[in-house]
């Protein structure tokens, strides 16, 4: 089963259709509260995010922001930044072309 951590502060319009999503597709999730857990702000400052909420994966990849197209790969079972399945290239959507993923530290 899919396990992600989302991280979120409260009255989140984007933090809650994350919840509703995730939900809906049967993807189990944790949550932490940025505005109650100083140091999981500042590990989620360490990766480039300043908006709520931050998805992290068990895998550790990441992202920000409602972002119905990654919780569909991660259904799908092909999140992965830039590989999909056995080896295959997806093509890049807008979102990555503009927002490449933040490497951590």
């Amino acid at each position: 089963m899919i396990t992600v951590t989302v991280y979120s502060k409260p009255a989140c319009v984007q933090c809650n259709a994350t919840y509703r999503a995730l939900q809906t597709k049967g993807i189990a999730y944790e949550t932490v509260d940025l505005s109650q857990d100083a140091e999981a702000l500042e590990r989620i400052r360490a990766l480039g995010y300043m908006q709520a909420p931050v998805i992290i994966t068990e895998t550790g990849d990441h992202w920000s922001g409602f972002r119905p197209d990654k919780i569909e790969e991660l259904v799908a079972g092909r999140f992965q930044w830039g590989r999909e399945g056995a080896g295959q290239q997806r093509e890049a959507s807008h979102h990555d072309r503009c927002h490449p993923p933040r490497a951590s530290p």
